[in-house]
């Protein structure tokens, strides 16, 4: 599961463009994990964060 910070996260989407199989979204003013899909744990979103807004589990 990626969990974002939204506190941190200016919604600039580079973990969007970084996410291999495309699970990330931006829905009104966050940036959301789609439903349904299941996260591959590869961390590009989290190391990719300019923010270091985003944590995978």
């Amino acid at each position: 599961m990626v969990k974002v910070n939204k506190e941190r996260c200016k919604l600039c989407g580079i973990c969007i463009s970084f996410c291999p199989i495309k699970i990330l979204d931006v829905k009104g003013k966050e940036i959301i994990q789609k439903p349904g899909s299941k996260c591959s744990k590869c961390r590009m979103c989290e190391n990719y964060c300019p923010e270091m807004a985003i944590e995978v589990e």
